[in-house]
């Protein structure tokens, strides 16, 4: 369950909220703004009708403006990617910044929140890295047990119960790499509200972690699940506007659905996070 303390923490510090909101909105428009002029300034895309034919059913038009982006997907993939992992580890300067002011005082500035966030940039990219690089190992041990199993239970098993078999432990893995997420968010709420080093909090939090395993998890699995609720019901009110149809208002109301969903998802982070600076405080 999602608690309403930590929901009230989030709204009683609403500016910071709201200024999560326009970054991430930010960062969503710089890391599109290639695909988008890719197709904007495609010569399939200049229907008499704009871009409506884009989102009719088949896809055809659509499939057209990719193909003719297809000489130049390499480098506009591989420039996403670097501004993304740029992005990456520059917003571990805001997201310390929102814990900060989720640890402050209601009322504290936002310029005071966003310089201690930057002070705590050392120990963010150190639990950061730590944290990424293992559960990138762990999906690495994962996918190759999976093929290993499916391949050696085959014969004996049969497809269906081979296909089980790496089922399970695609299971087992994905559900490492959640826990590794969850230590990684103690291991920031710890070093904001007890003002420690990257190293100190990440070892701190995997103690939080093991002392309190199921409230950590069903507390961070609820926010998760709101968050997976969110974003398909805004996918579901997307699709039944119909950007299709003519009508501006309907491009709209779109912007404001995908708005409205990132501001619920700030809103659910911020709470986990507050719900997450209770479970990093040490254990007596």
């Amino acid at each position: 369950m999602i608690r309403a303390v930590d929901l009230r923490r989030c709204l009683d510090r609403r500016r910071a909220l709201v200024a999560l909101w326009l970054l991430q909105s930010g960062v969503g428009v710089v890391l599109a703004l290639p695909w988008w002029a890719g197709v904007a300034f495609d010569e399939a895309a200049r229907h008499p009708q704009g871009d409506a034919p884009l989102f009719e059913a088949g896809a055809l038009l659509l499939w057209e403006v990719a193909l003719g982006l297809a000489p130049q997907f390499g480098s506009m993939a591989t420039g996403t990617f670097l501004l993304m992992l740029v992005g990456s580890i520059l917003w571990l300067v805001p997201r310390a910044a929102f814990i900060e002011s989720l640890h402050a005082p209601p009322h504290q500035p936002l310029a005071v929140a966003a310089g201690r966030g930057v002070r705590r940039f050392p120990a963010f990219v150190l639990i950061t890295g730590a944290t990424s690089l293992t559960q990138l190992l762990v999906l690495f041990f994962t996918l190759t047990l999976a093929a290993s199993a499916a391949a050696a239970f085959v014969e004996s098993l049969g497809e269906r119960g081979s296909d089980q078999v790496a089922a399970g432990i695609l299971l087992l893995g994905v559900a490492a790499v959640a826990i590794l997420g969850v230590v990684r968010d103690l291991g920031f709420c710890h070093a904001v509200s007890q003002d420690e080093s990257g190293l100190t909090s990440l070892i701190r939090a995997l103690s939080a972690f093991v002392a309190r395993p199921a409230t950590s998890l069903l507390a961070w699995a609820a926010h998760a699940i709101w968050g997976a609720f969110t974003v398909l019901a805004a996918a579901w009110l997307v699709g039944l506007i119909d950007v299709s149809q003519p009508g501006t208002w309907r491009l709209a109301l779109v912007l404001a659905v995908h708005q409205l969903a990132l501001l619920v998802l700030a809103l659910l982070r911020g709470a986990w996070l507050s719900r997450a600076l209770s479970l990093a405080r040490p254990v007596p």
